[in-house]
Parts: structure tokens; C-alpha cells; sequence
């Protein structure tokens, strides 16, 4: 009896061609599943890369709430009073800035002109007057303060 045993316990049972067809039946399933759900989800991302806005996702989109929301703002009266307003104002300084620049400029002309007579044409005018002799001076200023 004990050499059966021992021959039981030494000897590992052996597996049956039924088990190793099943594993391999098994791994390929897998492999199948595997390979077919590459497939789908590259063709899946293809079709989602041609269509980038499609469904929910087309709806939300941040140019469609755009211009829902300016098309909303633009026929708001609240907007069109508050822009009206805004170009009255801007207007009103712009004219006003204008008018400034205007005045600066005339008074800055004026006093151009004013320095440049008094050092060429004035200066100038003085000395050939002082040169002339005291009847012809005042003959000449005569001239000039009629």
C-alpha cells in the first residue's frame, strides 16, 4: 500500500488535452476582444476627429453662447441707452479736447510770430530807423503811425 502512495504522491496528475484546448480557446477570445476593441475605438476616434462639435457638445459650444449672448446684449435696451449715452459723452470730449487743442495752437502761433518780429524784423526795423537822421525819423514813424 505504501508503494502506491508513493507512487500517487510522486507522480503530478497529468492534465488532459481537454483542459489545454480550453486555455487556448480561452487566450484566443481574448486576444480577438482585444484586437476588435482597438479597432472600434481607433475608428470611434476618427469619426469623432472629423466631426469635432457634434450633439450636447455642438449645442454648448462656446461660439453658439457667444452669440446668443450678443444678440441678446444688442437688442437689450438697457445696452442700446448706456452706448447712446456713451457716444453722446465721448463726443462732448472729443469736441472739447478739440477745441483745447484749437486755442493752444492759435495761442502758441500768436506768440511765435509775436517773438519772431520782435528778434529779426522788429530789432531789425529799430536799428535802420536809429540810423536815419532826426527829420527822416520822424517822417518815417509818422509814415508808420498813420
Amino acid at each position: 500500500m505504501d508503494s502506491l502512495k508513493e507512487k500517487k504522491v510522486k507522480q503530478p496528475p497529468k492534465a488532459s488535452i481537454l483542459v489545454y484546448s480550453k486555455v487556448i480557446f480561452l487566450t484566443a477570445i481574448i486576444l480577438f476582444g482585444v484586437f476588435i476593441l482597438n479597432n472600434l475605438a481607433k475608428k470611434q476616434n476618427n469619426t469623432l476627429s472629423e466631426n469635432q462639435e457634434s450633439g450636447i457638445q455642438k449645442l454648448f459650444s462656446g461660439k453658439d453662447i457667444k452669440q446668443a449672448l450678443d444678440k441678446e446684449v444688442r437688442t437689450n435696451e438697457a445696452y442700446k441707452s448706456a452706448t447712446s449715452e456713451l457716444n453722446r459723452t465721448t463726443s462732448e470730449v472729443l469736441g472739447e479736447a478739440t477745441r483745447i487743442k484749437d486755442q493752444a495752437l492759435n495761442q502758441g502761433k500768436e506768440f511765435v510770430t509775436d517773438y519772431v518780429y520782435e528778434q529779426t524784423v522788429g530789432s531789425m526795423i529799430e536799428s535802420m530807423v536809429n540810423r536815419l537822421p532826426e527829420r527822416q525819423k520822424e517822417k518815417v514813424l509818422q509814415n508808420i503811425c498813420k
